[in-house]
């Protein structure tokens, strides 16, 4: 996986998408990440130590198989997956922890501090993660082996940032949580270039389109996916959802987890 990189328009996919599979939670609690490698679906939920492996494209719905990370408090906020590197990134935002975790040993091989409790993490085109840092208002970009690139202060007015994307034009997108709610486009100085004027609560992971012109958004606290299209950014279309957390797209598939409900849901054309 790249940056949730899709390869088709989304607003033809959310048209034409039709709900193909749901994975029940069965009490297991919110989901905070999505990441697919090969045929294997990874997931992670709150307040578990443990990343749960799905096979998604089997009728075969229980988890396969489980990775112990080894964290303390088991506070996950973030989750990616890396292909050129073959491994899986779990962030834990009460003890500021960057867990990095090979899906082949089944075990963490790598762990590291950030600045300030970490949420969304992603991986751009130079196989490096970003992390958003919540609490400190930051962006950081990390090597696979924890070696800061640099280090991104947010302009004022940009707080508690909960997921970041870097885009196709060099640029990030973030969600943020602070005093306002919304999505925005920052250069590599945290300075706002645009932002949406919508309405909205709490948004968490997103996923942006090859050109970086349309992206949806899980708006969780609106119980919705609100699709995003540029210029300027504006709401055009929405599917009804029960908080939805996190978004990922993998091979014509958009994987949706919830919150509340704990369910992932499949959507494909």
């Amino acid at each position: 996986m790249r940056i949730f990189v899709v390869d088709y328009a989304v607003d033809e996919f959310i048209k034409s998408a039709k709900l193909a599979q749901t994975i029940p939670s069965n009490g297991a609690g919110p989901v905070i990440g999505i990441a697919t490698l090969g045929d294997e679906m990874f997931v992670v939920r709150h307040g578990y130590s443990n990343i749960q492996v799905y096979k998604p494209n089997t009728s075969d719905l229980n988890v396969q198989r489980s990775i112990n990370v080894g964290a303390g408090s088991n506070s996950f906020r973030g989750f990616a997956a890396c292909k050129f590197n073959h491994c899986l990134y779990v962030s834990e935002h009460d003890t500021s922890t960057i867990h990095k975790v090979s899906p082949v040993t089944n075990s963490t091989v790598k762990q590291w501090s950030v600045n300030g409790q970490p949420y969304g993490v992603t991986v751009n085109n130079a196989h490096n993660l970003l992390v958003a840092c919540y609490t400190t208002h930051k962006v950081q970009e990390f090597t696979t082996d924890g070696t800061m690139v640099r280090e991104i202060n947010l302009q004022p007015g940009i707080t508690n940032p909960a997921h970041v994307v870097q885009l196709r034009s060099g640029e990030f997108g973030i969600t943020q949580t602070g005093s306002v709610h919304r999505y925005c486009v920052v250069d590599g100085d945290g300075k706002i270039v645009k932002s949406t004027a919508s309405q909205m609560s709490s948004p968490r992971g997103f996923a942006v389109s090859k050109g970086g012109t349309k992206v949806f958004v899980a708006d969780c606290g609106n119980n919705r996916i609100l699709l995003l299209q540029s210029e300027p950014l504006s709401a055009t279309s929405s599917v009804s959802f029960n908080a939805p957390y996190c978004i990922h797209f993998d091979r014509g598939v958009m994987y949706v987890g919830e919150y509340s409900g704990g369910r992932i849901m499949c959507f494909k054309k």
